[in-house]
């Protein structure tokens, strides 16, 4: 669907391109074409924000502009300067290259090269090495190959507990969940009915009220409000998506290991008295940049929480994972140095 705003944005883009171009050319230097670029640059950022109120569709407009109307410009100025000031057609050129080197990369490369990250932790709590897979956010809206692998690949770490913290599917329309989650839950009966291990899984926040649906007739633990249990030698907690949220949330401490796994990693922030605190909901950002890190986590802990592994006290690590898919509906759908990943987690004997 093309929403409207989209298209007006890209109107008044357009006129303010040819506006550039008509500018530059009566003041052919390397200053006055850089400011051009930069006031168009800030034309765009102003008018995504005015358009819309909405986040994601802020991000979306931003997008056009980056990845769109300013390659564009430095194609043009290429061409106009390449007879008239070689250096700086060159200079153009190169910032043309960089543009579409990143916008390739973030979004047909990214957002599926899975990453495989491990973690391990020691605890003399348990007597034998547990190991955990986590797969947050799939998030899809057309179910297919891209899930199946990643299931496949969680399968092959030879898990003995598969975590889900919440939002699986992200669809525009009733109908198409209903088709989604027959396809979901046949890759469910598929790869994660393996005796040797168990799956637990949670509610996120693009998840419908009966996003339950998907799990039918698996062999997956739905924790669908807060609850506990006690498996190979280990206390799980599952949290409901409100009290994922809820930066007070107290819990107490056992003399199991425990793991407490909740969509948003908000509850990191409470008295939660746990081992290991395991989360998603934030996409690590879903864009990174250098030295600045995620620019968006739409979660109330730092940002340096927002992806990882973070060492709140001794013997209490957050880890929250950076998801599988990405942020459907109005939001662009791009990856920057934020790779989707599966998440091991390897806990060991020990102190």
């Amino acid at each position: 669907m093309i929403l409207p705003e989209v298209v007006l944005f890209n109107v008044l883009m357009i006129i303010a391109d040819l506006i550039v171009m008509f500018a530059a050319r009566l003041r052919c230097s390397f200053l006055s074409s850089i400011i051009l670029l930069t006031c168009h640059l800030a034309t765009g950022l102003f008018l995504s924000l005015f358009l819309s109120g909405d986040m994601f569709l802020v991000t979306r407009l931003a997008c056009f502009e980056v990845f769109i109307h300013i390659p564009l410009l430095c194609l043009a100025a290429t061409l106009f300067y390449y007879n008239r000031k070689k250096s700086l057609a060159i200079s153009f050129a190169v910032l043309f290259f960089i543009v579409i080197d990143c916008a390739v990369d973030a979004f047909f490369l990214e957002p599926h090269d899975i990453q495989i990250t491990h973690y391990n932790l020691h605890s003399a709590k348990i007597n034998k090495a547990l190991r955990i897979v986590v797969l947050s956010d799939i998030q899809s809206d057309n179910v297919g190959a891209y899930e199946e692998k990643i299931m496949q690949l969680a399968v092959n770490e030879k898990p003995d507990l598969i975590l889900l913290p919440g939002d699986y599917l992200q669809c525009s329309s009733l109908e198409e969940q209903e088709i989604q989650e027959a396809k979901l839950n046949a890759l469910f009966k598929k790869y994660f009915s393996d005796p040797s291990f168990r799956v637990y899984a949670v509610q996120g926040n693009v998840d419908i009220d009966n996003w339950q649906s998907s799990f039918t007739n698996t062999a997956i633990r739905l924790f669908e409000n807060t609850d506990s249990v006690s498996v190979k030698g280990i206390h799980i907690i599952g949290l409901s998506l409100i009290n994922s949220f809820q930066q007070d949330l107290t819990i107490n401490s056992t003399n199991q290991f425990q793991i407490v796994f909740g969509h948003a990693p908000d509850f990191s922030l409470g008295k939660v008295n746990a081992d290991l605190l395991i989360a998603g909901h934030t996409h690590g950002g879903q864009v990174q940049l250098p030295f600045t890190g995620p620019l968006m986590t739409l979660s109330a802990v730092p940002r340096s929480w927002a992806s990882g592994l973070t060492q709140i006290l001794e013997n209490k690590t957050l880890i929250v994972s950076r998801g599988i898919g990405m942020e459907r509906g109005r939001a662009p759908r791009l990856r920057f140095m934020c790779k989707p990943e599966i998440v091991v987690v390897n806990i060991v004997p020990g102190k």
